[in-house]
């Protein structure tokens, strides 16, 4: 577990460190690549992750993840405030 921890901090800061210099060009904002870095990659990131674990042995069941409506809410409301918290970002950037 503490291998899959550290792969996904390492990955994570080298996609936000990495990627920044590859995509804001093309996107002309490090906001809007750290955006695309975060939307591709961390799905991916889970993806690869995940299978990693299979292959060792770690089921699913094992993962102790909690489906509840509060941990569900909790994370409704997490997205909602980083949703507005990029929009108040980029608002004061473009006034």
């Amino acid at each position: 577990m503490a291998a899959a921890i550290l792969s996904w901090i390492v990955v994570e800061v080298g996609l936000r460190w990495g990627g920044v210099w590859i995509l804001a060009d093309v996107v002309g904002s490090a906001r809007g690549e750290d955006v695309i870095l975060l939307a591709v990659g961390f799905p991916l990131l889970a993806y690869l992750l995940a299978h990693w674990g299979m292959r060792r042995k770690i089921a699913p069941s094992d993962w102790d993840y909690d489906i509840s409506i509060r941990t569900i809410g909790i994370a409704f409301a997490g997205v909602v405030v980083y949703s507005n918290l990029l929009r108040t970002s980029f608002t004061s950037i473009t006034c």
